[in-house]
């Protein structure tokens, strides 16, 4: 069976908060990307761009020895790269904080298979670029607050 898109309404709200507090912390405007592009946003300033990836978390940044991104958005984020010459950029909404990677066309990436032992869909066993804690950057050590109460759903 196809994998139907998994992003809901909550899931949608969560990433406009990480790109509205990427927008004040960074003085930068965060744009959503058409579906067509499979990355979240293009994140302008006039000293910076980016093509960003948002994941929100519902653990903390110290749960597991890597943070992990599916082989396919890491492809996707790095051809762009390649392409235009914009860094790629993936940013983690933990529950202790903001944290982001920037694609490094230098390092060679820890790339293992997923199995889930209860697949649902086809497309859910794919590989997982790990990603070392080392080439993680702390954004803000506050948690956004990301639960469905403090967005606005009940």
């Amino acid at each position: 069976m196809k994998t139907p898109s998994l992003e809901t309404k909550d899931d949608q709200k969560r990433e406009e908060r990480v790109a509205g507090f990427l927008e004040g912390a960074w003085n930068v405007t965060c744009h959503k990307l058409p579906t067509a592009y499979s990355l979240d946003y293009w994140v302008e300033s006039k000293e910076n761009c980016y093509w960003c990836e948002v994941k929100c978390r519902t653990f903390a940044s110290d749960k597991y020895n890597t943070f992990i991104l599916s082989v396919a958005k890491l492809r996707k984020g790095a051809s762009y790269t390649r392409s235009t010459g914009i860094p790629f950029i993936i940013v983690y909404a933990m529950t202790d904080g903001l944290f982001y990677h920037k694609w490094d066309d230098k390092h060679t990436y820890d790339i293992r298979m997923n199995i889930s032992p209860e697949a649902k869909y086809d497309d859910d066993n794919e590989p997982y670029v790990h990603i070392p804690k080392e080439m993680i950057t702390c954004i803000t050590d506050k948690p956004l607050g990301l639960d469905r109460n403090e967005i606005g759903y009940t």
